[in-house]
């Protein structure tokens, strides 16, 4: 992420670039949101459990002083969207001005809604009048090519990762206020995109239309059908996962699978039922239908009160218990709470995760307080708490074990590729297995062979094999085959360059083998990655204490 100085330098350059400029602040407006700003830089730091995690404390000091000095050159919505970027470099979702569910912010809507697929931007719903733009492709905004206006975008958006980033780019770039603050346009009243499809290429103006919509706190509204607009989904009641994108829990047999299909748009109780109550029903589902699997779908789940989830997530453990197969669905709008029970699936059942990353990590800050700010009435959030759920400090996401793809094609024809890989899904051997039966058959050549087929799989482009290297790697040399076992641990270095634990455990076999300065160039690169590895730690101290490696392994 860019320091807060650079992003701020950024925008006014950008500001300086127009021939007409919005109506900036008068100078008591001036001085109302130089104390909402005051307000919201002393609330943060007071509030949150730790504000300096991503960026410096002179670095958030610098932004606040650097906006302070510029706001009776900005308008109104340049400066709520720079706001929204000192909250988004804080570094976590949970910390933000979200422009997207503050009815403060009253920004606007173009005529369209526009989605991320997996081939590109694209308008997947539209104002009658402009069904000539459904289903195609945006390859600039104003002068600036997609990519670049992503990146801009992705200044103000807070999320815990890149893959929540995702989520809501689509919404910012359809907010004409946006596309103007971040230099995409030249008037907040609409914006001209570079659009394409089958071969043809058109520009075309978009003027705002209206309020931009609110959206729930704790649900991924983003696909859902707009009343009295076309939409390029057209036969919704046949894809399940866009049939309800706002009922909190429902409960759907598919037929003739055997499937029971659980989909959880937000963790709390609903009016009719609460997830205690979920649980129960789930459980007798099972003892009178016995399913041969349940399907959770999280893929709108942004999070709600985790601690309610616990009898539903040990109802879907016990479901194991009756030779129910469980498979989650995850994906970029999984978040806080969802991704707690996605974790807790992971590590305590066997269930197959199928779909995207999760837009939360195992680890992060969250629990987050309310900042009203006294002139303009927005809403600023800091988060509260770091929630510890994983050993694994450098964890980003939560990936499937079966990833899948999602593109235009497949929402205008209904396609549900995660659903449709979950029924279909056949057990396959684990990567430790396979990777331990071709240490067994051919040694470190054949490990390197195995692992390169395993990641040439698109099914597994989210799956690490750094901890299953590092593992066959030290099975290697506890069974004396020191070459073999070097090149795989020197293969899961290469690989995963930002494998902490595969560089210590490099340190410990190349010391152990004599090897000293080699342990020591892998240890100390273990210890930039983790400063903690106790591992690495070990072997710093006994190649300083000049101590002969021990015998034995």
């Amino acid at each position: 992420m860019a320091s807060l100085s650079v992003v701020s330098a950024f925008t006014a350059a950008l500001l300086t670039g127009f021939a007409c400029v919005s109506a900036a602040a008068a100078p008591a407006e001036a001085t109302a949101w130089r104390e909402d700003l005051r307000v919201m830089a002393r609330e943060m730091e007071l509030i949150h459990k730790h504000l300096f995690h991503t960026v410096t404390c002179d670095e958030f000091a610098a932004a606040v002083d650097g906006l302070s000095a510029r706001i009776e050159v900005l308008a109104r919505h340049q400066i709520i969207v720079e706001f929204a970027r000192i909250a988004a470099a804080i570094g976590d979702g949970h910390t933000n001005l979200s422009l997207h569910r503050d009815p403060k912010v009253a920004f606007r809507a173009l005529p369209v809604r526009l989605y991320l697929f997996d081939d590109g931007l694209h308008v997947r719903a539209a104002r009658p009048d402009l069904e000539p733009l459904l289903g195609a492709r945006i390859d600039a905004i104003g002068e600036v090519g997609v990519a670049e206006a992503i990146q801009r975008v992705g200044a103000i958006i807070s999320r815990d990762n890149d893959v929540g980033l995702t989520a809501l780019v689509p919404v910012y770039l359809a907010m004409p206020e946006v596309l103007h603050a971040l230099g995409l346009s030249s008037s907040p009243d609409g914006a001209e995109f570079t659009l394409s499809r089958d071969g043809r290429s058109w520009r075309q103006r978009l003027e705002a239309d209206g309020p931009a919509p609110l959206y729930p706190s704790d649900t991924d509204v983003s696909l859902e059908a707009v009343d009295g607009w076309i939409d390029a989904a057209t036969d919704r009641a046949s894809t399940v996962w866009l049939q309800a994108p706002r009922a909190e829990h429902r409960l759907v047999s598919i037929e003739p699978r055997q499937t029971l299909y659980l989909q959880l748009n937000k963790v709390g109780d609903a009016a009719d039922r609460s997830l205690a109550e979920l649980a129960d029903e789930i459980s007798r589902r099972i003892r009178l239908d016995n399913p041969a699997r349940i399907v959770l779908d999280l893929r709108h789940n942004r999070g709600g009160a985790g601690h309610l989830r616990y009898p539903l997530v040990k109802a879907l453990i016990r479901a194991e218990d009756a030779d129910t197969r469980l498979f989650v669905l995850i994906g970029r709008n999984t978040f806080s709470a969802a991704q707690f029970i996605t974790d807790d699936l992971d590590v305590y059942s066997d269930a197959v995760l199928v779909g995207e990353p999760t837009g939360s990590k195992p680890n992060a800050y969250g629990d987050s307080r309310k900042i009203v700010l006294p002139n303009s009435g927005l809403t600023v959030r800091a988060s509260t708490y770091w929630w510890q759920e994983n050993q694994d400090q450098t964890r980003q996401w939560t990936g499937p074990d079966v990833a899948t793809d999602y593109t235009f094609a497949d929402y205008a024809a209904g396609r549900d590729p995660a659903l449709q890989a979950a029924l279909a899904y056949r057990a396959s051997p684990a990567p430790e297995d396979l990777l331990k039966q071709a240490a067994a058959d051919g040694g470190a050549d054949a490990v390197e062979r195995a692992a390169a087929a395993f990641r040439a799989d698109p099914a597994n482009r989210y799956r690490s094999l750094a901890r299953p290297l590092v593992g066959v790697g030290h099975r290697l040399f506890t069974e004396q085959r020191n070459e073999d076992a070097l090149a795989v641990l020197a293969l899961a270095t290469r690989t995963y360059p930002q494998s902490a634990f595969a560089h210590s455990m490099l340190a410990h076999v190349r010391y152990r083998t004599g090897d000293s300065d080699g342990a020591g160039e892998a240890a100390e690169r273990a210890l930039e990655l983790n400063p903690n590895d106790q591992e690495a730690l070990a072997v710093r101290r006994q190649l300083a204490e000049q101590a002969p490696p021990p015998q034995g392994r």
